[in-house]
């Protein structure tokens, strides 16, 4: 029996004593199997590397597109720590009219403020649709690097007391 044919049939119940009810009302079965597509994420912080300048401010929402008009966007992010797997709390918004998104960058900066030190995290996201159904995961590398290097304790440079540095005195510069 076909989907189509199971949803057209009433049912009736039976009792342990073999009795059967008279038939269930007719009810009408709508099926879904059709997944939404694969969404978006845009670039963020124009490269998707997150410097210190950058980490100090606030951090600029993420944002997608592609996504089918009031669904929900899951995203969750993954860091790899000493050969463990973090991971975020599940971010969910829903989607507008024009199957744009956003997760919010505060949100964000609070699980990497909490978990991830230095390298690449990852973000996955999908979609599900208004009868359940999940999209494929789209998935977008980032790197933090919030570490500001010390400048030079000391520079040496060979003095010529003449105010210039030729090529042989430039050779010669140490840090």
């Amino acid at each position: 029996m076909d989907k189509r044919e199971f949803a057209r049939r009433r049912k009736r119940l039976m009792d342990m004593a073999g009795n059967l009810s008279s038939p269930l009302p007719s009810t009408t079965v709508s099926i879904d199997t059709l997944l939404p597509g694969a969404m978006t994420v845009q670039t963020w912080l124009t490269d998707n590397l997150i410097n210190a300048a950058e980490y100090a401010n606030t951090l600029p929402d993420i944002t997608g597109l592609g996504a089918e008009a009031n669904t929900t966007v899951t995203a969750k992010i993954y860091y790899k720590k000493n050969g463990n797997t973090l991971s975020s709390p599940a971010f969910t918004v829903t989607v507008g009219a024009n199957g744009a998104w956003s997760i919010s960058g505060n949100a964000i900066k609070t699980f990497l403020d909490s978990a991830v030190d230095y390298g690449p995290f990852e973000l996955q996201v999908y979609q599900t649709d208004v009868h359940g159904n999940d999209s494929p995961l789209t998935t977008q590398i980032y790197f933090l690097d919030k570490d500001v290097p010390n400048p030079p304790l000391s520079v040496d440079i060979p003095s010529a007391n003449d105010g210039w540095l030729n090529a042989v005195e430039a050779s010669r510069v140490e840090m």
